[in-house]
């Protein structure tokens, strides 16, 4: 089974380092494409089942928030705005460090609606989720870096805290939404690790 049902729009911030500015993308790390062998064992089926089940939670409380957060930003242009601003800081500080996010973000939409074809070979399926993988991990750790700009910090800061009170004032669940999101990403990506790990581990271990 392929975990790759995702809502690859623009990824405005990959790394989900402000849940403002990355709520449209959802999470990337329950978008990627995991590659399976056939002889997948009883448990990773039943982590896989999990997975599913965190991924339909997921992309719930995501799409909820979004509708919720787009509505704001068209009725608010100063904090679309600010949100614009913010988001090209991230990337400009990024594209200093010799990586063009929004090359890597088409890069990975290509990726995910091949993926979503569903006729992609096993090794090239496996290939694609690498590349993916990595894409995600090397434009995630740029985006790390840029946050420890200072004048990029206050701005995170500023639109996170801007933009949470004007949802929670358009909806009081506001709050409850986005831990429940943060919590059902923090179990998706032990599973995933875990997942991983046990594919590994059938591919290193000889067949008798």
């Amino acid at each position: 089974m392929t975990l790759f049902t995702s809502t690859l729009r623009r990824l405005p911030v990959v790394a989900a380092i402000t849940f403002a500015v990355s709520l449209s993308s959802a999470t990337v790390q329950a978008q990627q494409p995991v590659a399976q062998s056939s002889g997948a064992s009883e448990t990773f089926s039943q982590a896989d089942q999990q997975m599913a089940e965190l991924q339909m939670r997921i992309n719930k409380l995501s799409t909820t928030l979004k509708l919720i957060q787009q509505k704001l930003l068209a009725e608010n242009a100063e904090l679309e705005g600010q949100r614009k601003v913010y988001i090209a800081m991230v990337d400009k500080a990024v594209a200093d460090q010799g990586i063009d996010a929004n090359m890597v973000r088409q890069r990975l939409m290509w990726i995910s609606k091949q993926t979503q074809k569903g006729e992609l070979p096993q090794d090239q399926m496996a290939a694609l989720s690498q590349e993916f993988q990595e894409k995600v991990r090397q434009l995630n750790q740029a985006e790390m870096k840029a946050m420890q700009v200072p004048s990029i910090m206050q701005a995170q800061q500023a639109l996170n805290k801007a933009m949470i009170d004007g949802m929670t004032a358009a909806d009081p669940t506001t709050p409850e939404m986005i831990f429940q999101l943060q919590s059902a990403q923090r179990q998706y990506k032990q599973l995933m690790s875990a997942s991983m790990q046990q594919q590994l581990k059938q591919q290193l271990t000889p067949e008798k």
